[in-house]
């Protein structure tokens, strides 16, 4: 799901930034799944709108989440 990820954490916050960028092909199945529409992997305006779309957020976070308990990573202590 994810081609880049970029993390910012700073000592005087309790909580970390992350700038995510999906991978098409993956963008494009997932969204076609939730969006109950075709959304092309080379189709860049149907890409980003599917990026903004609060229902595909919601899916691509649960999948990090879903992957981040199976591979037993910790949130800040």
């Amino acid at each position: 799901m994810v081609a880049q990820i970029y993390v910012h954490g700073n000592s005087l916050q309790s909580y970390l930034l992350a700038v995510l960028i999906p991978e098409p092909l993956q963008l494009s199945k997932l969204a076609t799944n939730v969006l109950n529409r075709k959304v092309d992997e080379t189709d860049t305006a149907a890409l980003e709108a599917a990026a903004k779309d609060p229902k595909v957020n919601a899916a691509v976070l649960t999948l990090i989440t879903k992957e981040a308990k199976r591979n037993a990573l910790k949130g800040c202590v």
